[in-house]
């Protein structure tokens, strides 16, 4: 259908009497239509304005449609006498007038319901579309139609309600439904896994959290997601606190923990590493329940020296022995043998023994781990030991209570005669593998 409309089939009967409708994009380009078809004193009876055009009622234009009758000859009622001849003859060449002549007022012209936008929906192009559209317009008619509020009964609170002759009536004020809460944004799998798999190795889940969370927040951006998982094993390693080399100098060295936690065995591996590298090395059991047979058993074949002494004994031994390094053996400690834990740091806390190591056994659980540490602060232990390493991979119980209590770790024992210095990437790797 072009922009432009032509003029419509005339109403039947007389053509000088009945109006012809027309229509077009405005009153203005329509009169010269109607001028020639109708002559210039042409009477314009009604006028409509409707949309032509589109698709599926998009992108109509504006149209005009009037209905135009021929006029009779025009009457001059404001003066009886003529104006003269060149009053007439200059009348005569101006060009004649379209009297538009207003129609009784009658009900509104629905705008969609005009002839040109019937021809235009009933094409089979458009009607096609309308009824591909129609499923997703059901569509978005259920998403926008909001959840039927249940009916408030009599009593509810915030309600008021009135009763006029045994009837209930509306309530004079309902309050307003609270705001649905945000559905939470879903968390990648790949995070949700990294975290699980930190638990899983014996890590503390808010641990885990805080350094995963740290990572994607301030560090992840940085990087591509391919990285995260090195990204939050470099995280793990930076908090993790490691014991610096000692000095050269004479040492003194005590490991502390309960019973089954592998404390002999390392005390043996560290005497035989430093005996092996030229240094004078001595043992000291403290109260052994064996007469420290178990100690001297593992360090068979060394130049190592092993004496079992008593509590009292301690301070004396250690200011009489001549070794560069000297390491102490202790009994276990448990909160069912409360005065052995009070004797014993009162124990080594006059001999002042420097170095006091907490035995921490891979595979315990981080809640085990950490009420361990608790159990046995009055020791006063200032750094960690890793043992038996090398029976489990759960090992994040020993770097959870080190990131906890700033405890740095010293050593890890992988086995019993497997033990070196602890280096905080191998363990980040082992809970983030």
């Amino acid at each position: 259908m072009s922009d432009v409309l032509v003029a419509a089939d005339p109403i039947a009967g007389d053509d000088q009497t009945k109006a012809k409708t027309y229509r077009g994009a405005s009153i203005e380009e329509l009169l010269p239509q109607i001028r020639a078809d109708l002559g210039p004193e042409a009477v314009i009876v009604s006028r409509r304005e409707g949309l032509i055009g589109g698709i599926a009622g998009f992108f109509q234009k504006r149209c005009v449609e009037v209905d135009a009758r021929q006029g009779g000859p025009r009457i001059d009622v404001y003066d009886d006498g003529g104006d003269g001849p060149e009053v007439e003859a200059a009348r005569a060449s101006e060009p004649a007038e379209t009297i538009i002549e207003r129609p009784v007022l009658t009900e509104p012209h629905p705008v969609r319901n005009d002839a040109a936008t019937r021809e235009g929906l009933e094409t089979p192009t458009v009607q096609r579309l309308v009824g591909e559209a129609k499923p997703f317009a059901d569509l978005l008619d259920e998403v926008a139609v909001p959840n039927p509020t249940p009916r408030a009964t009599p009593g509810s609170p915030g309600r008021s309600y009135r009763s006029s002759g045994g009837h209930e009536e509306r309530p004079d004020s309902v309050d307003p439904a609270p705001a649905p809460e945000a559905e939470p944004i879903p968390e990648p799998r790949r995070i949700a896994a990294l975290r699980e798999g930190m638990v899983a190795a014996g890590l503390g889940a808010d641990l885990a959290a805080d350094v995963v969370d740290a990572v994607v927040a301030n560090v992840a951006p940085f990087a591509t997601p391919s990285r995260i998982r090195t990204l939050v094993r470099n995280e793990l390693a930076l908090r993790l606190p490691v014991a610096p080399a000692p000095g050269a100098g004479r040492r003194q060295l005590a490991v502390v923990g309960p019973a089954g936690t592998g404390k002999t065995a390392a005390v043996a591996r560290v005497a035989a590493a430093h005996a092996a590298a030229g240094q004078d090395v001595a043992c000291l059991a403290l109260e052994p329940a064996d007469g420290g047979a178990a100690l001297r058993a593992m360090l068979a074949g060394s130049e190592v020296k092993v004496e079992a002494i008593a509590y009292d004994e301690l301070a004396v031994a250690l200011l009489g022995e001549s070794a560069q390094l000297v390491l102490i053996d202790t009994p276990a400690a448990a909160p069912s043998t409360g005065v052995t834990v009070e004797s014993l740091g009162a124990t080594l806390r006059a001999a002042s023994v420097e170095e006091i190591h907490l035995a921490v056994r891979a595979g315990t659980a981080s809640p085990a781990a950490v009420e361990m540490h608790g159990n046995l602060k009055g020791l006063d232990p200032n750094r960690i030991l890793v043992s038996a390493a090398a029976d489990t991979r759960y090992i994040g119980a020993a770097v959870d209570v080190a990131i906890r209590t700033s405890l740095p770790v010293h050593y890890v024992a992988e086995t019993v005669v497997d033990l070196a210095p602890a280096d905080p990437r191998d363990l980040a790797s082992r809970v983030v593998p």
